[in-house]
């Protein structure tokens, strides 16, 4: 772990007073520098999009250890790439992650966020959702009437079986 991950795997995200803006961009520069790969508690993502599978995500770090998502990289593979940001289209982000995460996991992991406006692009957004290792597993993804639990093992998500839901 390099110098930047306590901050980001345990500072209180929506303080931003004790965390300012300035110093998490520094931070996940930092990380994405270090070429921290995606793995059991990191993911990127390019784009906070309803269709992409980041609920998923979600529930599989709350089933599992709990981990980071980061929106705005550019990965390659599982790579980090660029701090890119993304465009949030007009959308307040907060609320599109709130009511996504509400209306897909159940029950409600516990979790932090911040979003950050890009320093080099105002009109890009960052935004970092950190997950907690749950305490009423399992944690279960509803997309339309698929009912689905994850777990995270090493840097994917994987379907559990019946034998891991039963342990």
């Amino acid at each position: 772990r390099g110098d930047c991950m306590p901050d980001l795997f345990s500072a209180d995200l929506t303080n931003e007073a004790a965390y300012p803006d300035a110093v998490m961009l520094k931070d996940i520069r930092d990380l994405l520098a270090s070429g921290q790969r995606e793995g059991p508690l990191l993911e990127y993502k390019s784009d906070v999009s309803p269709k992409d599978n980041w609920p998923e995500t979600i529930a599989a770090f709350a089933n599992t250890f709990g981990g980071i998502i980061i929106f705005g990289v550019e990965a390659k593979g599982d790579r980090p790439g660029e701090l890119t940001g993304y465009d949030p289209k007009g959308v307040e982000m907060k609320t599109r992650l709130s009511s996504t995460i509400l209306s897909r996991i159940q029950p409600r992991p516990d979790l932090q966020f911040r979003v950050l406006t890009l320093d080099i692009d105002e009109s890009r957004e960052v935004a970092v959702v950190r997950v907690a290792e749950g305490t009423h597993p399992p944690y279960m993804h509803n997309r339309e009437k698929e009912h689905r639990v994850y777990l995270r093992t090493g840097a994917q998500k994987l379907e559990a079986d019946y034998l891991q839901l039963g342990a």
